[in-house]
């Protein structure tokens, strides 16, 4: 009988033989020797002839001593997958500009996600380098964001690493011990881009190695500081780097061309409201509001982020009024008006004899003129009163300290 499922075989009836019993060839032989070869044809052949047609669990026990795997669907081998076997691409050749390279066990298409690591053979001369992989189409080589390559961005001799996003291979990094230095420490050169180190750097005699884009890096996301760029030498961030981004904190600047969308601006001076929307994938602020200080002209202090309030004073009152003084009048002198003569009603004046004069024969008489004097007055008494004062106001439109104006910049990538 074949085994019993769990991999024992027992012999069929009739066995063991007994003594001095007759065998016959379908009493024992026959049935015997074919119960032995179905078992054996189930057991696997040591020359590789059986196919299993089951699954072989191996009761925690391994495979040893394997060979390394040649194609797709054979086991690995520990040693091939730690030295990167079926990621390092091998036979690198082709151009600057139009790689090509193998990989074992070789593959048949791309698949999304995938990663490989080469070395470059020299710097690409073109924006759309490309890689071919076992004959493969040859796919754009791109940044890590999808964006397009500079001429001289891959290094020569650099060790580069990819992966395919289902249309283009983008660059995740690149390391090189040789061609990176021999670009960037050129003696008295400048290195234009970015540059990712690792490990450590050491100079030697007189030479030093700067970075113009040191100070910017400093700067936190979302930190607002300001810029005194009307002096001369004052620049603002460059908006070129991969590194980071910042934005101008005013409306309508093409400074923030790119990255600042949805601006509003409402209102008027000393009470304008202007935001805008950071549209800027990878920043941890796409998508959020942030005021354009410098078109709001708010000042800064410390509080709860991002609440303002409206220019104001301090609270507080005038007080006034003359004092009762009683019953009184009042004496002043009119100021020079010039040489003028006085209207006066038509009037009797009594004379020393008795009896009256008319001045005038019409109803109203006028005095000579006098020349440029004044008059002295008194009021008559008005009995018990005072007199209200109005404070005349004064200022501008907003209240503030002493100030000079200066650029505020917020960095968000």
């Amino acid at each position: 009988m074949p085994r019993n499922g769990s991999g024992q075989y027992s012999l069929p009836a009739g066995n063991p033989v007994v003594t001095n019993t007759v065998i016959s060839s379908s009493g024992w032989a026959n049935p015997t020797l074919s119960d032995l070869a179905a078992a054996i044809t189930d057991s696997i052949a040591a020359d590789g002839q059986t196919v299993p047609s089951a699954n072989l669990p191996m009761g925690n026990y391994r495979h040893t001593q394997v060979a390394n795997a040649q194609a797709r669907d054979d086991y690995a081998a520990a040693g091939q997958v730690q030295d990167g076997a079926f990621t390092t691409l091998a036979n690198v050749a082709g151009s600057a500009d139009a790689i090509t390279a193998t990989v074992g066990p070789p593959i048949t298409s791309y698949a999304t996600g995938a990663k490989f690591t080469f070395t470059a053979a020299a710097a690409n001369t073109t924006t759309t380098p490309t890689l071919s992989i076992d004959g493969l189409p040859a796919e754009t080589l791109v940044h890590a964001d999808g964006s397009a390559l500079a001429a001289g961005d891959i290094l020569a001799d650099a060790t580069v690493e990819v992966y395919f996003d289902g249309t283009n291979f983008r660059i995740l990094g690149m390391y090189s011990q040789s061609a990176e230095f021999d670009r960037i420490v050129a003696p008295g050169g400048t290195v234009t881009g970015d540059i990712s180190m690792s490990g450590n750097l050491t100079i030697s005699g007189s030479g030093s190695l700067t970075d113009p884009n040191a100070q910017w890096l400093g700067k936190a996301v979302g930190e607002v500081f300001p810029l005194m760029t009307y002096l001369t030498g004052v620049t603002e961030p460059p908006t070129t780097s991969s590194l980071f981004r910042f934005i101008k904190l005013t409306a309508s600047d093409s400074y923030n061309a790119g990255v600042l969308t949805s601006e509003s601006v409402s209102g008027s001076d000393p009470t304008i409201t202007a935001t805008a929307v950071v549209s800027l994938t990878g920043s941890p602020l796409n998508g959020r509001t942030v005021h354009l200080l410098n078109t709001e002209r708010y000042f800064l202090r410390p509080g709860t982020s991002g609440v303002g309030e409206n220019s104001a004073n301090l609270s507080h009152s005038h007080t006034g009024g003359a004092v009762s003084a009683g019953n009184h009048a009042h004496t002043g002198t009119t100021d020079s008006a010039g040489n003028h003569s006085h209207t006066i009603p038509n009037t009797n004046i009594g004379q020393a004899g008795g009896g009256s004069l008319i001045l005038g024969s019409t109803d109203v008489s006028y005095t000579g003129n006098a020349g440029a004097h004044t008059h002295t007055f008194t009021t008559g008494a008005a009995g018990t009163h005072t007199h209200d004062i109005t404070i005349t106001s004064s200022g501008g439109s907003e209240s503030r300290p002493r100030y000079i104006g200066a650029t505020y910049y917020m960095r968000i990538l």
